[in-house]
């Protein structure tokens, strides 16, 4: 989803209404919305549970890692490969506490 998407949604609803994310183990919470530069990986299906997209530093580091790195070897994993160009992201998470 893009800004441009995101706007056409919000612009359907009642501008009252409250925006959540999920909570941390249940339930629903209040976001807080932080921009920052990310870049995008191809973790080629094998950690699924992990976003596709880092901070730009983090991901480099991980694009950059040997195969045999304790990181990636105790789970036979690759390391991701960077996709196209890093871009500007508005991030919405939950406050820690």
């Amino acid at each position: 989803m893009n800004a441009r998407e995101l706007i056409a949604e919000l612009g359907r609803i009642d501008p009252d209404t409250p925006i959540l994310i999920s909570g941390y183990e249940g339930g629903f919470t209040t976001p807080h919305l932080t921009s920052f530069e990310v870049q995008r990986l191809d973790r080629d299906g094998d950690q699924d549970y992990l976003g596709e997209y880092e901070r730009v530093d983090e991901a480099r580091r991980q694009a950059g890692l040997d195969p045999s790195d304790p990181e990636l070897d105790l789970a036979s994993l690759s390391p991701p490969r960077l996709v196209g160009s890093p871009v500007m992201a508005a991030v919405l998470t939950r406050v820690t506490r």
